[in-house]
């Protein structure tokens, strides 16, 4: 028997002290919804628009659906990770499977496992908020970011944020704050876009490849997003959540490269202190954390 609230209370292992200072990295993950769900109506529109010459009607129908998880009209958030880059301390939103085992309460006892599991591993550094519904997924997570004044993500502005703000919208939920913001606001780091130099330049990689000359370990060698789903759907809750938190830590890693070498430059700052820059080409610090 699932709780009779929409979100179930908190069983918070941290303070909220803790948690929330000024900043935090921001990563979701996200999972199609089943093609049946669909009208013939929405089925025959979005074939249509995935069509390709040559195609056939299932071929593109197929097309489509291989990018359902994409869109937040074909997609809905299983799981928002959220970690304050200066405590290394995280909180994780995880919607659990409607079929994560079998029938009834056995879904409920399979992702308190893996929350007892990551918070146990973690020391209790990590936090893991379970839902059945999207909507208390969503709601939880709003609530808690309204305290931040930095959010940094790594192609946010045209994808997590938006679909955060979308899926909202669909759920009848209160954003509380714009994820997708101005472009040269410091409130909404977007290291996708950063990197390039707001577009000035056309060497566009995605985290994978950046983690790795950098020498950040990547969070897509123990999985990647394209089969995200179908473990989520196995009930591999806790192998989701590791991978949400290898993404976050990658992001803070990336971040603190970016901005100990541009922070100075840029007037950004570091555990809430200006970034003087270096004599050499990388700080103290960063050198230590490699």
């Amino acid at each position: 028997m699932f709780p009779a609230a929409p979100f179930p209370p908190w069983e918070g292992v941290m303070s909220e002290q803790e948690f929330c200072p000024r900043r935090v990295v921001l990563d979701i993950e996200t999972v199609a919804c089943p093609l049946e769900t669909f009208s013939e109506q929405e089925r025959s529109y979005l074939a249509a628009r995935a069509r390709q010459e040559g195609d056939t009607d299932a071929a593109a129908e197929e097309r489509a659906a291989n990018v359902f998880a994409l869109s937040a009209l074909t997609a809905q958030v299983a799981l928002i990770g959220a970690l304050n880059p200066d405590t290394q301390r995280a909180r994780l939103y995880l919607l659990v499977p409607p079929d994560a085992s079998s029938a009834g309460q056995a879904q409920w006892d399979v992702a308190r496992a893996a929350k007892d599991e990551i918070e146990t591993a973690t020391e209790r550094r990590v936090d893991v908020v379970l839902s059945e519904f999207e909507s208390g997924l969503l709601a939880a997570f709003w609530k808690d970011l309204a305290r931040f004044q930095q959010v940094i993500t790594f192609n946010g502005r045209a994808f997590d944020g938006p679909f955060l703000m979308y899926r909202s919208m669909m759920c009848d939920v209160a954003a509380t704050r714009d994820l997708v913001g101005k472009r040269y606001d410091d409130a909404l780091i977007d290291l996708a876009d950063r990197l390039t130099f707001f577009g000035a330049t056309r060497d566009r990689y995605t985290m994978d490849f950046w983690c790795r000359r950098l020498g950040i370990v990547s969070p897509k060698e123990s999985m990647t997003g394209d089969v995200f789903g179908e473990r989520w759907r196995a009930g591999e809750l806790e192998q989701c959540c590791r991978y949400n938190l290898n993404d976050l830590r990658a992001t803070a890693q990336l971040f603190d490269r970016y901005i100990a070498a541009f922070g100075g430059i840029f007037h950004l700052r570091r555990n809430g202190e200006p970034v003087t820059p270096p004599a050499g080409n990388r700080t103290n610090a960063t050198a230590k954390q490699e």
